[in-house]
C-alpha cells in the first residue's frame, strides 16, 4: 500500500473514532493494536451478531455455534460478546481474559473506561482511560495494600504480620453497567482455598469504587 493510501486511511479512521457516539461504534473503531486478534471486522461481526439475537435472529458464528454471542478470533480462539448497551460492553477476549469499556464523563468529556481482567486464576485488573480518539489519558493499576483494613480488636503487630503473610495479591475491578461504581475484589493466590481467619478479617469485602476517582 502507498504512503498516500496509508494517509487516507489513517484519516478515515481518525474521522470515524471522532465521529462515534456510542460505546459499539467506539468498539468498532478502536485501533487494532488494542485487541491484537480482534480486527475490527471481527469486531464489527461480534457488534452484528449482537443486533441479531436482539432481533430473535439465529447468527452464524463461524461454526462456533452455541446460544453465545461469539466468533472465532485470529489464534483460532473463541472471543464473546456478553453484554452491549449505548454506553457499556463486555467481551470475553479469550477463556482467561476479559474486558470491560463504559463511557464516562469527566470535566466535561466523555472518556473510555477500559477494565481488562486477566484470571490467574485470580483475577488481575488493569483500568485505562481513552478519549474517543482512543488516545491513552491515563492507566492505573489498582494497589491490594488499599484494599485492607485493620479490624478495631486487632493489634498493630498481629495486623503487620498478617499484610507480611500475604506476600501477594490480586485486584478484580468490575464496572458496573448501570453506574459509575466498581466493585472490587481481592483475591490471594499464594493462600490454600480455606484462607484463613485472621486474614479475612484484614480483607474489604464488598468494595465499590467511583471509576472517576481511579488515578
Amino acid at each position: 500500500m502507498s504512503r498516500r493510501a496509508i494517509s487516507v486511511v489513517m484519516v478515515l479512521l481518525t474521522a470515524l473514532q471522532l465521529s462515534a457516539t456510542t460505546i459499539k461504534e467506539l468498539w468498532i473503531a478502536a485501533p487494532d493494536t488494542l485487541f491484537p486478534y480482534l480486527d475490527q471486522a471481527k469486531r464489527s461481526e461480534l457488534v452484528d451478531f449482537w443486533e441479531m439475537k436482539q432481533k430473535g435472529q439465529s447468527p452464524e458464528t463461524n461454526g462456533v455455534g452455541g446460544l453465545k454471542v461469539e466468533t472465532k478470533n485470529k489464534l483460532d480462539g473463541v472471543s464473546t460478546l456478553d453484554t452491549l448497551t449505548s454506553n457499556f460492553m463486555q467481551v470475553g477476549l479469550n477463556k482467561s481474559t476479559r474486558v470491560q469499556m463504559k463511557l464516562v464523563e469527566e470535566n466535561g468529556d466523555t472518556l473510555i473506561c477500559m477494565v481488562k481482567t486477566i484470571s490467574l486464576p485470580e483475577g488481575d485488573s488493569e483500568v485505562a482511560f481513552y478519549d474517543k480518539g482512543w488516545n491513552l489519558k491515563r492507566s492505573a493499576t489498582l494497589n491490594w495494600h488499599d484494599y485492607l483494613k485493620k479490624p478495631e480488636a486487632m493489634s498493630e503487630e498481629t495486623f503487620k504480620n498478617e499484610v507480611q503473610a500475604i506476600g501477594l495479591a490480586f485486584v478484580k475491578a468490575s464496572i458496573n453497567a448501570d453506574d459509575n461504581w466498581m466493585d472490587v475484589t481481592l483475591g490471594i493466590p499464594l493462600q490454600p482455598k480455606e484462607v484463613k481467619p485472621e486474614l479475612k478479617a484484614i480483607m474489604q469485602t464488598n468494595v465499590k469504587i467511583d471509576i472517576s476517582s481511579v488515578k
